[in-house]
């Protein structure tokens, strides 16, 4: 090159130089390379998931256009997106990884890498099923139930365990105690793990286990007492009602055998029996006798007199009076029982009208005062009202109303 030539360019290649340091702006060649953008800020995580989750960052800001942003996993580059979110997927269940993000421009010149943001996978992986059951101490009422622990990505938090598919006991222990079980009766058992995050294992297999033979109770020979307060309604020529109260037992009682003028006419469960086909003006003498499951029978209760009437009976207009204690028992997720106190009335109750949520949903007859309500949705709400009525068909008021819910 011609050395005037040269001196001239190597000092327009100075000023040049200079010029561009000036400006800010560095010169090669042709090429002006652009600033470097800030690094993105308030990097987050959202959605996460057990094999991802959402990274967003507020938009990077400076002189020059940010057009992309890298997303790195540690000091890995995971994908590029034009947008201040990216999902990232397929990574592994309860793992921590470590996430930046970098602002880059057209001119693929990057921001430095963001605060880094630990993000965790959520664990979805779970427990291994226990596994061989074993029972030992076997007895009438009871067993002891082991098994080999589950495993698990992280660790086992407990177990649960399932007599006859019914759950009876959640603990950390790989073991379980059952009591105050039949006698001679067989038991399906099965157990489930679960972790930390609520993730629970298979079932295990059921193991069916067998109690041993009780010793038979000593017989029953306690005679029950008598029914006491007897007392008659519904009086008509030809027919009348007696009620009663309950007899007690050392077992309990299993059925009343009723009795006029020395004869016995039936035998009824219940506290109240209906007589029929009795002559007009005829006097009755009224006896009840419990008894008890084993058979053994009370002494005969006091003498009820009861005189039916005599002549045409007039129009009966009165209604019976409100069913009262209206409850609940026998609570399920599908079904539950309503009792409730007997009306009275001055001829006879015919029977209940049952209400459920302000509609009627049957109607139960004689001395019956309860009812189970099946078909029903768990967890929830139902009202209840009962309602008596006569022969006549004369109708009580509704019961004062009873919230039940099911399980």
């Amino acid at each position: 090159m011609n050395i005037q030539v040269k001196k001239v360019f190597d000092r327009s290649l100075r000023i040049g130089l200079a010029l561009s340091l000036t400006a800010g702006v560095l010169f090669s060649g042709s090429t002006f390379a652009s600033s470097v953008p800030n690094a993105p800020s308030n990097v987050r995580i959202t959605d996460v998931a057990g094999d991802g989750f959402n990274v967003a960052w507020n938009a990077a800001s400076f002189s020059a256009q940010v057009t992309k942003y890298q997303v790195f996993n540690g000091g890995t580059l995971v994908d590029e997106t034009n947008a201040t979110s990216y999902f990232v997927i397929g990574l592994e269940s309860a793992k921590t990884y470590p996430i930046s993000v970098k602002a880059c421009t057209a001119e693929d010149v990057c921001s430095a890498a963001s605060a880094v943001v630990n993000a965790r996978t959520l664990d979805i992986i779970k427990p291994t099923a226990p596994t061989k059951l074993t029972v030992s101490n076997i007895t009438a009422s009871g067993f002891r139930l082991n098994w080999t622990d589950a495993t698990d990505n992280i660790a086992v938090a407990g177990y649960k365990v399932f007599l006859n598919n019914v759950e009876v006991i959640n603990h950390a222990k790989s073991q379980y105690f059952a009591t105050g079980l039949a006698a001679d009766t067989t038991y399906g058992l099965k157990v489930v793990a679960y972790d930390q995050a609520g993730n629970e294992s298979l079932a295990s297999s059921v193991l069916n286990v067998r109690t041993l033979p009780g010793t038979p109770p000593p017989p029953d020979t306690i005679v029950p007492s008598a029914p006491r307060n007897l007392a008659a309604s519904n009086v008509t020529m030809t027919s009348f009602r007696v009620n009663w109260s309950y007899a007690t037992d050392n077992v309990g009682i299993k059925e009343y055998e009723v009795y006029r003028n020395g004869v016995l006419v039936g035998k009824t469960p219940h506290l109240a029996f209906l007589f029929t086909g009795i002559v007009p003006g005829s006097t009755n003498l009224i006896r009840v006798v419990s008894v008890d499951p084993s058979g053994n029978k009370s002494i005969l209760s006091n003498v009820l007199t009861v005189v039916t009437l005599v002549g045409n009976s007039r129009t009966e207009t009165i209604a019976p009076t409100t069913p009262t204690n209206v409850a609940s028992t026998n609570i399920t997720s599908s079904a539950f029982t309503v009792n409730w106190t007997v009306s009275t009335d001055n001829v006879y109750v015919l029977g209940y009208n049952v209400y459920v949520n302000g509609r009627y949903v049957t109607s139960v007859e004689g001395a019956a005062n309860s009812y189970t309500v099946t078909g029903l949705t768990s967890n929830t709400n139902y009202n209840v009202r009962i309602q008596a009525y006569d022969v006549a068909k004369n109708r009580s008021a509704l019961s004062t109303n009873v919230t039940v819910r099911t399980r």
